[in-house]
């Protein structure tokens, strides 16, 4: 339509469509209306989901903090009666890594060593019959025997 034709028209009081899109019919609005709602429902949806996950997310981490704090909060035991002694003697151990990967697949291994020292162990019993380890040094190891008690180095 052109500009004199579409200024007639509005002359003449009749509805002009001054978009340059095409018009849109009652049916189109009411169709484009209904798909709006059902994406909102569905972000609902997403949404009351997302809550529901965060909600029990947040029970398991409580959870979990709860059975870590009730059993990670013993006192490690630092002197008690000595109830066996233990050598470890230094020892090599060793293993592969990747070093180079093509196409997702390992191309070089390399080999890693890892040197462990010597250690000289002593197996307590705590005064409140809790039981664990101290590593000790050769002569404190030496100096004591099953049966002692052990003060630890304070």
């Amino acid at each position: 339509m052109s500009d004199r034709n579409r200024m007639e028209s509005l002359d003449a009081g009749a509805p002009v469509n001054l978009s340059p899109y095409p018009p849109v019919s009652v049916a189109m609005h009411r169709q484009a209306r209904i798909v709006h709602e059902a994406l909102l429902r569905q972000e609902r949806v997403a949404a009351a989901g997302e809550r529901r996950f965060m909600r029990w997310y947040a029970v398991i981490v409580l959870a979990v903090a709860a059975v870590a704090i009730l059993t990670g909060c013993s006192k490690a035991v630092t002197s008690g009666t000595v109830t066996g002694k233990e050598y470890h003697p230094a020892y090599e151990s060793s293993y592969m890594i990747c070093a180079a990967y093509i196409k997702a697949q390992c191309s070089v291994w390399m080999p890693v060593f890892d040197h462990h020292k010597q250690e000289w162990v002593l197996d307590l019993r705590g005064d409140d019959n809790s039981t664990g380890t101290v590593t000790v040094s050769d002569a404190t190891y030496r100096s004591i025997s099953v049966g002692d008690y052990y003060r630890g180095n304070s």
